[in-house]
């Protein structure tokens, strides 16, 4: 379910999760306190964040590609301490 792309889950909550909760054709309930459920989706701004530049040991860096997936091939994360 978490897969699918925005559209299909407004398509299914639009269309098919507003009739099987019984909002679809409106409940007397409903109508009779004087609410009405929309079948317009709400729209919340958004952005996409740049990249994070990210500092490992001795000032190397991974290499980040364009799905900000990153290559740890070489990278060291701390240096090790006998206990």
């Amino acid at each position: 379910m978490t897969c699918k792309p925005p559209n299909v889950n407004d398509e299914g909550i639009v269309n098919q999760s507003l009739a099987h909760l019984g909002f679809r054709p409106p409940e007397l309930a409903i109508q009779a306190f004087g609410m009405h459920i929309g079948s317009d989706m709400t729209v919340a701004p958004g952005r996409i964040l740049p990249k994070p530049s990210i500092k490992y040991l001795q000032g190397t860096s991974p290499s980040i590609d364009a799905r900000a997936s990153w290559n740890l091939k070489g990278i060291k994360f701390a240096m090790g301490v006998v206990l």
